[in-house]
């Protein structure tokens, strides 16, 4: 027989980026709701980059690999370098951001993280409640955040087509302007196929580069 849980207020389904975002703010809260994330993934491991556009303000400002004041775009005609001055643009190693969040999630007795199991349904009781089913039991709460990708398929899908193909590049000599990003370097026109390279130099001998392909 399946334990039933009701001391939860909150389900989170699904511990990736939203879900550690959001259960690593609760956990920080002074009245934080009792909640619980529930994630398949038995472990977490170095799986991806993400580079974003931030300020002087974030709450991620110890986090991210590499910062950039200084952006740089050309086209076969014209190049210009633009200077963010307060905007960065930043790339954050999903290690570093995991992390920390496990970490803050870990120090809390409100906010605790299942790894290594799924829901299997998601229901609303007579009495407004939600059960949701998992192989550790039925959790009975009052809200269920589900932060899992929609899977639904787009009726009018974009006209717009990327691919992205990237590797990290370690040179034995400095080769890389390491204080500017450079986020498109386009080049000709193929077969309405539109290249262009987007490199992020981590320092002078490394970088991570992406050639990418959009198609309309």
């Amino acid at each position: 027989m399946k334990r039933v849980i009701t001391n939860t207020q909150v389900v989170i389904i699904g511990g990736g980026c939203a879900g550690l975002s959001l259960g690593s703010k609760l956990a920080l809260a002074p009245d934080s709701p009792s909640t619980v994330i529930i994630e398949p993934r038995t472990e977490y491991v170095e799986d991806r980059t993400w580079c974003f556009w931030d300020n002087q303000e974030s709450q991620h400002n110890h986090l991210p690999l590499k910062s950039w004041n200084q952006v740089h775009l050309s086209t076969i005609e014209d190049e210009i370098t633009v200077d963010l001055k307060h905007r960065r643009y930043q790339m954050l190693r999903s290690a570093d951001f995991y992390q920390d969040k496990l970490s803050t999630i870990a120090s809390s007795s409100a906010v605790s993280l299942q790894t290594g199991t799924q829901v299997n349904s998601v229901t609303k009781s007579p009495d407004g409640r939600w059960v949701t089913e998992t192989p550790l039991g039925t959790f009975i709460c009052e809200y269920v955040i589900d932060t899992r990708p929609s899977g639904a398929s787009i009726e009018n899908p974009p006209h717009l087509w990327q691919t992205f193909l990237g590797l990290e590049i370690e040179c034995d000599q400095p080769i890389f302007e390491d204080n500017i990003a450079t986020l498109m370097d386009f080049e000709d026109v193929v077969n309405q196929d539109i290249p262009f390279v987007y490199m992020l130099p981590v320092n002078k001998n490394q970088a991570l580069i992406t050639a990418q392909s959009q198609r309309e």
